[in-house]
């Protein structure tokens, strides 16, 4: 697995190919749009989406809490899809495996779930944004940002277009980083992807497989 090693804001990060970001001052897993729920959502009004889609994804949650051991994840907006439905018992039984792990979340536009069932998890819960050790967390990036700390956000599911040989073409979820903002990439596999348009001062990181590519 290639990981980046990236320093934003006096902060370091490790960018993984899981979709995660590993704060490393902090002990913090950072990650967006996990979306738990959309399945069973699609499901309900009778779409046949298969239910591998929320075990693939907290699997490779799983992953990432025992490749970095961290002390805190923070989820940076729409942790849920929808309304609950049956597929959260499978992340009653995922957090029952990791009772000592501290979960922070910014709300996002998709949370919108009783707070009732977020105190059941232990999750801590904000609104708008959360901000400690330098950095500002928005489900929604900010275009005031330059007024804040440095922000991280998710929400747009970033995509990039990358050209091949033969001009074969393929969009790739990635980290984007701007001046004063960066976007992570949505971590549930079921979701779209949002090309964005790359800023010459900005650094961007595609995710392909078990790899993470910077792109020049």
């Amino acid at each position: 697995m290639n990981e980046i090693h990236f320093e934003i804001a006096l902060q370091n990060l490790i960018l993984s190919p899981l979709k995660v970001a590993y704060w490393t001052e902090q002990k913090a897993l950072l990650l967006a749009d996990l979306h738990l729920g959309k399945s069973g959502h699609f499901r309900k009004h009778g779409i046949g989406i298969p239910v591998e889609i929320i075990h693939a994804d907290l699997d490779r949650l799983s992953q990432a809490i025992k490749k970095y051991q961290p002390e805190k994840l923070l989820i940076i907006g729409d942790f849920c899809h929808s309304r609950a439905n049956s597929e959260l018992e499978y992340f009653t039984e995922w957090r029952d495996l990791n009772p000592g792990l501290e979960i922070i979340l910014v709300r996002g536009n998709h949370d919108i779930l009783s707070d009732s069932l977020y105190s059941k998890w232990n999750i801590k819960v904000f609104d708008g944004i959360y901000e400690t050790e330098g950095l500002t967390f928005s489900h929604d990036p900010i275009n005031w940002a330059k007024h804040f700390n440095y922000v991280l956000s998710g929400h747009l599911h970033p995509g990039v277009k990358i050209t091949g040989a033969g001009r074969q073409k393929i969009t790739l979820p990635c980290f984007a980083f701007g001046k004063n903002q960066g976007v992570l990439p949505a971590f549930s596999i079921f979701t779209g992807l949002h090309p964005i348009k790359k800023e010459k001062t900005g650094q961007y990181f595609a995710i392909s497989t078990d790899t993470v590519i910077q792109l020049l």
